[in-house]
């Protein structure tokens, strides 16, 4: 290594690194640039090999001009401003499928992941993936979104379109607010996502079965699956964690069944679409739930027709390998439309119907996120909002005649009047007593302030 020669502006020195001489030139970065960037270096530095001394004494020039003129830019910022420059719509989609979070902090991953990746290579790499991030402008998704086509002719266009927009969104909103590179800047200045007409709207309005009929739609699929309908309908299992159940999940001594996985579905080297076994939705997915004494037999019927071994599946595909979640569903619907009642039932309406059988039993909103593997009280408290909903329906049904209502002189009407009478805190201890067919019918009986009141008790939304 060699002192720096002295020059008018900044200095070069020479160094050997592995037998090999360079040139490093520097200079002081301006005072006035730490206010506008903190955390830059003392001193702004370049090394070349010595044969490109030509080309630093230029850099020198360049930056001693640039500092002199008012107009210099730190070389990290520079570097920042190119690398979001080259940054395309499908590098950065594929880094946000692998590092979305939710809103409480967890990595979305499973199923989730699986869909939104679906989604980015179905219908936006194919539109956005090779343009550059900044490139993307309020016309282009406008122009996306009037030509959009599902991939399968079969599929709902607006359902697609606007779980693809939601999406688009997700992406652009992230790219607009992370900052990337040295000076904090995000890659794009704003979201070019702003079509007012796509709002997420409700597409479905869940379904909520009664016992006798989450029976008969057992009783209504192949034998070897109708456990999946008892599992979702009563413990509230999600499809794809029906599917993932093995051997080794089921433990009929201590009467525990292992939520441990899920089935998605994720491209193959070659493209396609295969299911995998893979983590469930979120962490809090992982659960043991206590198994009924009333779900035994399905249990052991499942077992029956199980793989062997302990990581034998409980619900294979014909294949051997886990079953597909739509194929499921597809044989679901065949059996929904053979049980009156159920019009336009989706499978995962069984896991809301347990939920919201489990609150309407007076379980809390906590004790509804460990049956149901939430990490939300938010989500959870949907499935409370369902029960309100639930019984208002059954309420209207019984006064508007498509059920007699039972005599002011019954024994469910005494009941509910002396209840009804009650201070709250005597009220919901005889209530919690009762069974939950007996604790739905009285409260169903009990004047109108006194159901209200009493239902938002059960339901654990007041204090």
């Amino acid at each position: 290594m060699t002192r720096a020669r002295r020059r008018r502006f900044g200095s070069v020195r020479r160094l050997n690194r592995h037998g090999r001489d360079y040139l490093e030139a520097s200079y002081p970065t301006p005072q006035d640039a730490f206010a506008r960037w903190p955390g830059l270096p003392r001193r702004q530095s370049r090394m070349l090999p010595a044969e490109y001394a030509a080309e630093l004494d230029a850099w020198l020039a360049d930056a001693e001009k640039r500092i002199t003129l008012g107009s210099w830019t730190p070389p990290q910022v520079e570097r920042a401003e190119q690398e979001r420059d080259g940054i395309t719509f499908a590098d950065y989609a594929y880094r946000w499928a692998d590092t979305h979070r939710r809103a409480d902090g967890e990595l979305v991953r499973g199923s989730a992941r699986s869909k939104h990746l679906e989604i980015i290579e179905l219908y936006l790499i194919p539109a956005f993936g090779d343009r550059g991030m900044r490139d993307i402008t309020v016309r282009d998704v406008q122009h996306w979104w009037d030509a959009f086509r599902p991939v399968s002719r079969h599929a709902n266009r607006e359902k697609r379109r606007l779980q693809a927009y939601k999406t688009l969104h997700a992406i652009m909103s992230s790219a607009a607010t992370e900052p990337v590179g040295f000076d904090g800047r995000p890659i794009i200045d704003r979201n070019p996502c702003a079509i007012r007409a796509a709002r997420p709207k409700v597409d479905h309005e869940p379904v909520i079965a009664e016992a006798d009929q989450i029976r008969a739609l057992a009783d209504a699929m192949p034998e070897r699956l109708a456990p999946t309908v008892i599992l979702a309908g009563t413990l509230g299992l999600r499809e794809g964690e029906c599917l993932a159940l093995m051997r080794r999940d089921v433990d009929l001594r201590h009467m525990i069944l292992h939520v441990r996985h899920s089935v998605s579905m994720e491209r193959d080297p070659h493209g396609r679409w295969r299911p995998v076994i893979g983590e469930p939705k979120t962490g809090s997915s992982v659960r043991d739930i206590r198994i009924p004494d009333t779900l035994r037999p399905w249990l052991e019927r499942a077992l029956r027709n199980a793989q062997p071994g302990a990581n034998g599946l409980l619900f294979p595909a014909r294949d051997g390998g886990p079953m597909r979640p739509q194929t499921l569903r597809n044989l679901f619907a065949k059996a929904r439309d053979r049980v009156p009642g159920l019009e336009g039932m989706w499978f995962h309406d069984l896991r809301k119907t347990a939920l919201t059988a489990f609150a309407a039993a007076g379980a809390t909103n906590g004790e509804v996120m460990r049956l149901g593997g939430h990490t939300s009280l938010d989500v959870a408290s949907i499935y409370q909002r369902s029960l309100d909903s639930h019984l208002d329906d059954v309420y209207r049904r019984l006064e508007g005649g498509g059920a007699e209502k039972p005599s002011a002189d019954g024994g469910d009407a005494a009941t509910a009047a002396a209840l009804a009478a009650l201070p709250v805190a005597p009220r919901m201890a005889a209530l919690n007593a009762l069974d939950g067919e007996a604790r739905l019918r009285v409260t169903l009986l009990m004047d109108e302030p006194a159901r209200s009141e009493t239902v938002r008790l059960l339901l654990g939304e007041a204090s």
